[in-house]
């Protein structure tokens, strides 16, 4: 007789990733291969590129739950990182209710796996906010969804699924709110102002950019993965869950000049035009009256003529990397972040856009849509305050990085 199989290690983690073809999910994947985990993929087309077993799936689609109960099978944790891009209507198929089908399916397991959100720093409310204050975790969220751009209202809504799911019926979540995702050949931000061509009209330029490179952000998402999430940002009204939101954001933070100039070392931008910050912002001033009576002029506004919108990318603030440097270490001290508030520059440079999410770029999966997230979960959002939390952050749920 031969050998006997002892079959997959438990103690060795198993992780299933969602958007694992996007740019921070792949560098997920490649993390946790070289750390020796067992990884699932989850992608919408085979992708020869990942050497990991992959379950082709549409998570907005009826048949994604079967599809999702099968590759959750001996699954620790969930790395949800997949969404839309787009319109209302594209984010609420391809990020709501994607959402809603991963969570649907963690939940229908006995013991259900952890789940590590991918959110978004663009779920503050930065309009609020004085000019030069500190932004944690314990900043409020949006309270206006209405006046932002479909990618925050997206991860609004997906915070809103992960936290109620927390709160009531005992998930465990970890929400990472990514600041910029840079990395090679993606070095670029919607922070640093308005592209046209080789010129760059920058608001300000002093303004820090709460970067973070794409390696940085994928070890915190592993140290998410094999650790419970704890204390919980929200009461839990049944269960054991815990919803804990983490900014990701390195120690580095340069100004926008500063990136600015290193990026003009690869060719872009040629020209950099700074305006005075309160000149850049006068249009969007000018827009917020009328817009406010009439909401569907501010909506099909450029981003820069929206008030909120423009705050929450150049308004200049500090960013606090305290949480993510408390909680998700890397194991043995790695490159996380310094406690503390983060300054100075990036080594790196690059042309490409970073996955920034200040705009609609973060994770991919590309899901079509049909309708907007709902009245719902819109309401909802706007119904949970972040309440007072005694842990320091970097950055929390309802604010673009």
């Amino acid at each position: 007789m031969g050998p006997v199989s002892a079959g997959p290690d438990p103690a060795v983690p198993h992780l299933l990733v969602t958007g694992a073809g996007g740019f921070l999910g792949g560098a997920v994947v490649r993390a946790a291969q070289a750390a020796g985990w067992r990884v699932r993929a989850v992608v919408r087309r085979h992708d020869p590129a990942l050497e990991v077993e992959q379950a082709v799936i549409d998570l907005a689609a009826e048949a994604a739950r079967p599809a999702l109960a099968a590759a959750l099978e001996g699954v620790t944790a969930v790395v949800h990182a997949a969404a839309a891009s787009g319109d209302d209507a594209a984010h609420a198929r391809g990020t709501v209710a994607a959402t809603q089908a991963v969570i649907a399916a963690m939940l229908a397991r006995p013991g259900p796996p952890r789940l590590v959100l991918i959110s978004s720093m663009a779920v503050y409310g930065y309009a609020a906010l004085p000019a030069g204050v500190q932004v944690d975790e314990t900043t409020p969220l949006e309270p206006d969804p209405a006046l932002r751009d479909a990618y925050c209202r997206a991860k609004l809504a997906q915070e809103g699924l992960a936290r109620r799911a927390a709160q009531a019926e005992g998930l465990a979540v970890w929400a990472l709110r990514p600041g910029a995702i840079v990395g090679p050949g993606r070095m670029r931000t919607a922070r640093l102002g308005i592209a046209l061509g080789p010129v760059l009209v920058m608001p300000g330029g002093a303004a820090a950019l709460p970067l973070i490179t794409v390696e940085d952000c994928a070890a915190a998402v592993l140290c998410a993965a094999r650790t419970a999430p704890a204390p919980s940002d929200y009461p839990v009204v049944a269960g054991t869950g815990c919803f804990a939101a983490v900014n990701l954001i390195g120690a580095d933070q340069p100004s926008q000049a500063a990136h600015a100039a290193r990026l003009a070392r690869d060719g872009w931008p040629r020209r950099v035009v700074r305006l005075p910050l309160a000149l850049a912002r006068a249009p969007a001033r000018l827009l917020a009256l009328p817009g406010a009576l009439l909401p569907g002029l501010v909506r099909r506004a450029p981003g820069p003529l929206r008030l909120e919108t423009f705050d929450a990318r150049f308004k200049p603030l500090r960013y606090s990397t305290a949480r993510h440097a408390d909680r998700l270490r890397p194991a043995g001290g790695g490159d996380g972040p310094e406690s503390g508030t983060g300054g100075g520059g990036m080594g790196a440079t690059g042309s490409g856009q970073a996955q920034d999410s200040t705009q609609d770029s973060t994770q991919d999966t590309g899901h079509d849509t049909a309708r907007g997230p709902s009245a719902d979960t819109a309401r909802d959002a706007r119904k949970d305050p972040v309440k007072d939390r005694t842990n320091d952050r970097a950055g929390g749920p309802g604010a673009p990085p």
